[in-house]
């Protein structure tokens, strides 16, 4: 068992993993534990493959003068600027955010998040399939608000003319709509990001909690979230995105083919 002394330690002494390493079992393992900020590594006949993995032309880490530049660490205080620098060198960090000048990042997903959130997108694609011209979704992209915040959530939908730009491959601004699946990331979910996507305008925020197996669908009235409730039918619609429709009991039980029949056609 790895305790957090070694982590740190290794984080800093130990080469993370990158593509066409040749390392044994053992040697992959242990590397992996000493840096969970690496989402996704396999290792296939010896080599490790990486999906956006450090390079021999452009080692995890290394800077324009081959100088070391420290990966992010959970609990980090920093600015902006120096999130965004040391992000920059560690492309093996798959999602971190920068929420009221603190560093966080998702050590793992869960089965429940990775089916939640592939169900998720599931909805909100099929709506997108359906009106292409207009809007667009994003799985886990990065986020940049205007009070210095950024953050990755887990899906996001916006109106390509709407409240938010794209700028070197990252949404600045407030989308239309967030989603978090909240499985770890629990108290920050329903906390500073919440009140964070308030308060950059985010218009509509929705919420599965894992734990307790329920959705909140926030809209801003006033300045402030309110919770909406389900209709008689139990469905939810967006206020922002007519016709996208939210069967929540089915969206719980993981009834895709209920969620995905709920989405209004758009009008001719």
């Amino acid at each position: 068992m790895i305790t957090l002394a070694e982590r740190q330690r290794g984080q800093s002494s130990i080469p993370p993993l990158c593509n066409g390493d040749r390392l044994s079992m053992e040697e992959f393992i242990r590397r992996s534990d000493l840096h969970p900020e690496i989402k996704k590594a396999e290792l296939i006949d010896g080599e490790v493959y990486i999906a956006d993995g450090c390079s021999a032309t452009h080692e995890s880490g290394s800077g324009p003068a081959g100088e070391w530049t420290p990966p992010l660490y959970n609990g980090d205080e920093l600015s902006l600027e120096e999130f965004e620098r040391r992000w920059s060198f560690h492309p093996e960090i798959k999602k971190a955010e920068l929420i009221d000048g603190v560093v966080y990042l998702e050590m793992t997903v869960s089965d429940f998040h990775a089916a939640a959130n592939a169900l998720v997108n599931l909805w909100l694609g099929v709506y997108w399939s359906t009106r292409t011209h207009l809007v667009r979704v994003y799985d886990i992209a990065t986020m940049r608000l205007a009070d210095g915040q950024n953050v990755q959530p887990d899906s996001m939908l916006r109106y390509l003319a709407g409240t938010s730009t794209i700028e070197r491959s990252i949404v600045v601004g407030p989308p239309e709509l967030v989603v978090e699946i909240a499985s770890s990331s629990f108290g920050r979910d329903l906390g500073p990001k919440k009140d964070r996507y308030r308060d950059a305008g985010v218009a509509e925020y929705v919420v599965w909690q894992e734990f307790e197996n329920r959705l909140d669908w926030f809209v801003i009235e006033d300045g402030e979230y309110r919770a909406l409730a389900p209709d008689d039918a139990g469905i939810i619609e967006s206020r922002v995105f007519p016709g996208l429709r939210l069967p929540v009991q089915a969206l719980l039980e993981f009834d895709a083919q209920t969620v995905v029949a709920a989405i209004a056609p758009l009008a001719k």
